[in-house]
Formats: C-alpha cells, sequence, structure tokens
C-alpha cells in the first residue's frame, strides 16, 4: 500500500455476598503491568552510522480504534517493546527531533512480534545549531505536584501534547494515560477545561511548541475545594501550562494522508488565543481496515471556548460532533469444560454494519461576586442515534455432535438523549472558616430501541424441532435524578473544624420491553409474546446525614467522618401477575477517613478509605428473557441486594533524581453483594430465578 501525506504547518505569532480484594501497584516510573496476550518489540538506530537512538517516541495505534493505543520511549540501547497486545492490526509511528517520521503497518496475530532493527533517516532539514545557554531542571516535586519543563525534552516542531508526554519519565500512553500508575481523568489547559475532559482531544490538539510546563497532581472536587474538608473524590489530572507568548494570536496545523486502495486520514485544528479568552476548532476524517476485512470510518468536529465575562464570570464550554460507520466480521469458539463430561463447544460467525452519531455539549460557569459568595453553574447534554444490523451463524457441540443450531439476522435503531446540570452556591461567612454550601444535582435520560429478529433455530440433539422466530422488539428506557444537599462548617479553634451534612436524592427509572410475534394472516406483529416482554419502574428516595471532624496544621491534614443512609427502592413489574410491586428498605452506616502527611517539600503520603452503596440497575432487576442469541439466553433477578462497597487506598511518592521518582500506590476493595452473573448450562427442563419453566429443545418457548 502507497501511502502518501502532508503537513502544513499554521502559525501566526504577534485536556449472597462477594468479598473482594484486589492489591495493586508497586510501581517505579513508566513501569506499568498489564494482561499479556502477545509483544511487540524492535530497536530503533541511525540510518547511516547504526548507533542507537535513544528516547525515541514510538507510538503503537489500532487501525481499528484511534483511542486504543500505546506509547513508550526507546532505552540506551535504543530498544522498545509493546505488551498485552490484543491480535489486530496497528500503525507503529517513531519520532525523534533531527530524523524524519517512520510509520509501519504491523499485524499481530497470536505470536510475539519482532521487528528487528528499524533505521531513521536523519532529517537535514531540522538540525540546526543549538547553543545551551543554562542548565534546564525537567522536573521538579513539590508535595503532590509533579512539574515537567516542556524544554527540558526534544520535539519535532509539529509535535502534539501525545508527543510530548510520551518523553516525560512516569507518564504512559496506555489505551488513556496514566502518571505514577494512576489514570489521568482529566487535561486542564492553563487550570481550564479543555474539551469537557476528552483526553484524546487534548492530546491529539494541543501543539507541543505551545507547552511551557505540565503540572501532574490531584485536583478536589469543588464542594471540597469551598469547605477546605477532603471528601476523597479528588481526581488526578495534568494541567498545560502556556508559554506567556503563546498565550496571544492563533496557530494551528493542518494533516492528511491518502492510500491507493481509497483509504484516507486528515486531521486539522486552529486555536485564536487573547489573554483569557481562547477557541479552539478541530476536525478529523478517517477510514481504515480492520484485521478481519471490517472497514471503519469516522468523522468528527469540534469547539472549545473559554472566556472571561467581566471581572467576575468566566465561561467555559465545549461542542463535539461525531458520526461513524463500522462494518465488522468475526469469529469465536469458546469451550467449557465441566467437572463432569460431556464437554460442550460453542461456535459463532457473524458480519455486522452499524452506523452512529453523537453530539455532545459541556458548559460551565464560575461567578465569584466576592470574597464571600461563589456560583457553579455545570449543565452538559449529550444525544446519540444510531442504527446496527447483524447476521450470525451459531452451534452448540457436545462431543461433536451438533445439539442446536441457529441463523439469525437483527436490526436495530437507536436513540438516547441525556441531560445533566450541578450546581454549587457557596457563602463565607465572616468567622473565618464558617461556611455555606448548597448543592444541587439532576439528570434526565431517555433510550429507546427499535429493532427486529429473524432466527431459524434447529435442537437435533434433543427434540431434532425447528423453530422459526420473527420477532419485533421494542424498549425504552427512562430515567430522572434529582439529588439537593446542604454542607454547613464551623471552626473549633485555629486548626481544627467540623462539617455538618445532609442530602436527599429521588430517583426514578422506568423500562418498557415489548417483543411482538409476527402474524402472517395479518401481516402484523400483533401477538405480544408475555415470557420475552416486560414493563419495570423503580423509585428510590435516598435521605443521608452525617458529620465530620477536621485537625490539621502545615504538615498534615486528617479528615474523619460518619454518615448515617436511609434508602428505599419501590418497583412494580406491569407484566408479572404475581409480586407486582416491591417495596424495600435500606440503611447503611458510612464512615470515611483521609489522611495527608508532607514529610518534606518534595515528598507527601496519603490514605483514603471511603464507604459506598449501590443498588441494581432496572435491567438487573428485570425477570425478562434476553433472546437475542437463542443460544446464549440472558435474565435479570428482582431478588438483588443493594452492594457495600469499602475502599482504601495508599500513595507515597518520592523524587530520586531530577529526571525520575519512585512511586508507591497500593489499594484494596471489599465489596458485599456483588452484583454478578451465574453461568447455567441446562441438561433438563429448569426453572429459572423469575419462576418460568424453560425447556432443553427449546429455549426461546416456555414449556407447554
Amino acid at each position: 500500500m502507497l501511502l502518501s501525506r502532508f503537513r502544513i504547518p499554521i502559525s501566526w505569532f504577534a485536556s449472597s455476598q462477594t468479598t473482594c480484594w484486589v492489591l495493586l501497584a508497586f510501581m517505579f516510573t513508566c513501569f506499568n503491568l498489564s494482561a499479556q496476550t502477545s509483544s511487540i518489540k524492535g530497536k530503533i538506530t541511525d540510518a547511516q552510522d547504526n548507533s542507537a537512538v535513544v528516547g525515541a517516541g514510538v507510538m503503537l495505534k489500532s487501525t481499528k480504534d484511534s483511542l486504543q493505543k500505546k506509547g513508550t520511549t526507546t532505552n540506551l540501547k535504543g530498544d522498545f517493546i509493546f505488551s498485552g497486545i490484543k491480535n489486530g492490526t496497528y500503525e507503529l509511528n517513531i519520532k525523534y527531533l533531527g530524523y524524519k517520521p517512520y510509520k509501519l503497518s504491523v499485524h499481530i496475530h497470536q505470536n510475539d512480534t519482532n521487528l528487528g532493527t528499524l533505521k531513521l533517516i536523519p532529517d537535514s532539514a531540522s538540525m540546526q545549531e543549538v547553543e545551551i545557554e543554562a542548565h534546564i531542571v525537567p522536573m521538579k516535586q513539590n508535595g503532590d505536584t509533579i512539574e515537567y519543563n516542556a524544554n527540558a525534552y526534544k520535539t519535532d516542531p509539529d509535535a502534539e501534547l501525545e508527543d510530548l508526554l510520551m518523553q516525560l519519565p512516569g507518564i504512559t500512553i496506555d489505551n488513556g494515560v496514566k502518571a505514577q500508575g494512576e489514570d489521568i481523568q482529566q487535561i486542564l489547559v492553563d487550570n481550564r477545561p479543555y474539551f469537557g475532559g476528552d483526553l484524546d482531544a487534548a492530546l491529539k490538539n494541543i501543539p507541543a511548541e505551545t507547552i511551557d510546563k505540565i503540572q501532574v497532581y490531584f485536583k478536589p472536587s469543588d464542594l471540597s475545594k469551598f469547605t477546605g474538608f477532603d471528601d476523597g473524590q479528588s481526581i488526578k489530572v495534568i494541567n498545560i501550562i502556556t508559554k506567556p507568548d503563546k498565550r496571544n494570536g492563533e496557530f494551528g496545523k493542518l494533516y492528511a494522508g491518502y492510500s491507493t486502495s481509497g483509504q484516507h486520514n486528515a486531521s486539522g485544528d486552529m486555536n485564536f488565543f487573547d489573554g483569557n479568552r481562547r477557541i479552539t476548532l478541530i476536525g478529523s476524517s478517517a477510514n481504515v481496515t480492520g484485521v478481519q476485512g471490517g472497514v471503519s470510518s469516522t468523522n468528527s468536529i469540534g469547539l472549545n471556548y473559554g472566556d472571561s465575562l467581566g471581572k467576575k464570570t468566566f465561561l467555559s464550554g465545549s461542542y463535539a460532533y461525531t458520526n461513524n460507520h463500522n462494518s465488522v466480521q468475526s469469529s469465536l469458539s469458546r469451550a467449557y469444560f465441566a467437572s463432569n463430561p460431556p464437554n460442550e463447544i460453542y461456535r459463532e460467525t457473524d458480519a455486522s454494519g452499524s452506523f452512529g452519531q453523537n453530539q455532545r455539549l459541556n458548559l460551565r460557569m464560575e461567578s465569584k461576586f466576592d470574597t464571600m459568595n461563589i456560583l457553579t453553574v455545570s449543565p452538559a447534554f449529550s444525544i446519540n442515534t444510531g442504527s446496527n444490523s447483524s447476521t450470525a451463524s451459531a452451534e452448540n457441540d457436545v462431543n461433536g455432535e451438533p445439539q442446536s443450531i441457529t441463523q439469525n439476522s437483527t436490526n436495530n435503531n437507536t436513540g438516547i438523549q441525556n441531560a445533566n446540570i450541578g450546581i454549587m452556591y457557596g457563602h463565607r461567612f465572616v468567622k473565618k472558616g464558617r461556611t455555606l454550601s448548597v448543592n444541587i444535582n439532576g439528570a434526565v435520560n431517555n433510550n429507546l430501541n427499535n429493532g427486529h429478529l429473524h432466527a431459524l433455530d434447529q435442537y437435533p440433539g434433543t427434540t431434532d424441532s425447528i423453530i422459526m422466530l420473527n420477532q419485533h422488539n421494542y424498549l425504552f428506557n427512562y430515567g430522572f435524578n434529582v439529588s439537593p444537599s446542604v454542607n454547613y462548617t464551623e471552626p473549633l479553634g485555629k486548626n481544627s473544624m467540623l462539617l455538618f451534612s445532609y442530602a436527599y436524592s429521588f430517583n426514578t427509572s422506568r423500562s418498557n420491553k415489548q417483543t411482538s410475534n409476527y402474524d402472517s394472516l395479518t401481516r402484523l406483529y400483533d401477538h405480544i409474546d408475555s415470557t420475552l416482554s416486560n414493563g419495570y419502574y423503580t423509585v428510590t428516595n435516598l435521605n443521608k446525614g452525617g458529620v465530620a471532624y477536621r485537625i490539621f496544621n502545615k504538615n498534615y491534614s486528617l479528615d474523619l467522618g460518619i454518615n448515617y443512609q436511609e434508602e428505599s427502592l419501590s418497583g412494580a413489574n406491569d407484566y408479572i401477575s404475581s409480586n407486582v410491586f416491591t417495596h424495600k428498605p435500606y440503611d447503611a452506616l458510612l464512615p470515611s477517613a483521609v489522611f495527608n502527611y508532607k514529610i518534606s517539600k518534595k515528598s507527601n503520603f496519603n490514605i483514603n478509605y471511603q464507604t459506598s452503596t449501590s443498588l441494581p440497575s432496572v435491567f438487573q432487576l428485570q425477570n425478562i428473557i434476553n433472546n437475542t442469541n437463542p443460544l446464549l439466553l440472558s435474565t435479570g433477578n428482582p431478588n438483588l441486594q443493594q452492594s457495600y462497597t469499602q475502599n482504601i487506598s495508599l500513595r507515597y511518592g518520592l523524587p530520586v533524581s531530577e529526571t525520575g521518582n519512585i512511586s508507591f500506590n497500593a489499594s484494596a476493595s471489599s465489596t458485599m453483594h456483588t452484583v454478578a452473573s451465574s453461568f447455567i448450562t441446562a441438561t433438563k427442563d429448569s426453572t429459572l430465578p423469575g419462576g418460568d419453566m424453560y425447556c432443553t429443545g427449546a429455549l426461546s418457548l416456555p414449556c407447554l
């Protein structure tokens, strides 16, 4: 395949009870563990003198999904390796200042892959004399914050944030961004959100040449920041500090590539910076061929905006539109190993196609009326529409003999709308440490699915019967939530204070699934299948109140809290005559503790203990058969309990040099009443948890 490309830089200068214990992470800088499937390794050298190229950035991207990517750098011998790679086709990109970019298509199939020696060609146009005037400190640490000096790391003139992050010790790109072994959940630009927290948009569209410093730290929640109490809800973020001379002007780039087989890849961005006003426009279009003959096509545009509205208000927001077309061909073979034979093999081949459109709008307005009052409003909206179709053939074999066979096709149209808003008003009293804050969060969501199922099922191993299905299915799910809360803090002295809190939450959801069989006489889908139809709604009320105590000085802080929670879940089933109405009360004590200790100016120790509860979803409670694949049926359970989870985490970081640090992260969790799946292979007529009897010879129909 012949691939051509061009880059145009644009520059005018003027981001049941089950207990599960998980213990994660003792990690050094740039050290990451993952499940291993296959690996890719190679060596990068200079094409002229065969010397090792040290510190070259190597990026591995899936051609099927551009979000699936990993990045690394070469070691002192010029070697690199990627572990835990799934089978598929990937694009390998190599960049290093002073050399021409290198691109290679790599196909992974089961075995480990050694690419051997890859030679980079020096780019004489980029080789210029460099005069080093002073020693640049590449990294420094202040407590929980690590700050990198972007000028200390080499990147190409057209490099992006992604290329720069690959050079930084302690930061890895592995289907997301990790810093010191922990996931980065948001990227900020000059302390402001970038594209609503879309990591991929930040990685691809922030030019490396505009970056002065990169900070990595834990960002507290809005409530924690206002009250001073650590609620344990902080997230790890990357904050991009732009160069002062880049904060006024326009700059951007355009990239395009095409192949003789008709594939293309193009993207571009344009930035307009004027002090606090930041406007960014981005766009991309690409189509690629997948590993099994499928094709994926994606087009997107986006706008990010931020500006001060007067001296007291700052408004930021983003809009993004994406559409995608995908076609996939796949095959599956699954073996079941039972303690008592016979052994069972399940095989499946299918082909599917889908089209989807997604629109997202995020806004945030922060107003500081004066030093005593603050108001934050954060609405967000999203609309997803799409369609998909598939054809599949599947077979269950026992000891080599077919027991059940299906050939089916489905087509569905979907529509999902989500809207949510968060409002926080905070007031500081004259007495230092005395505050009052009111929070209101709300959300509305709708999910609509409309489709058909055609299936021909055969059971030669049992009844030797043939069943034909021609069904129309309709699913509607609606949810609404509103959650107000009040928090009051009172100082007890110079170094201690109390927090009193109360929260109420009302949540209602409704699900209606209706499956109708086709009538050849009326030529209508007018026979409702009660076995495959269900209507369910739930109403949840929650009251939670608590108190927390905080003691602190310049070296440490300790936050201890206890909440009592009373929650009720009411639900009703519209289709099943028995157990029509369900009411379940729950209560729980939820303790919490957060301890921070500043060992020195450059190191910090943190322990965080939190507890929480979670109710089952509407779909998990529905005792309704999902027969999309008649050979693999699934159903919910109306008797599920709420889960109770305890989490504890520990963090410790210590710099060991100007270019590296040691990070220790450990976490453990315990969950009671975990919602899990139980798989049953029915060798005789069986009763499911919902009480229905199903025959092994006709699993999609009730026994007669």
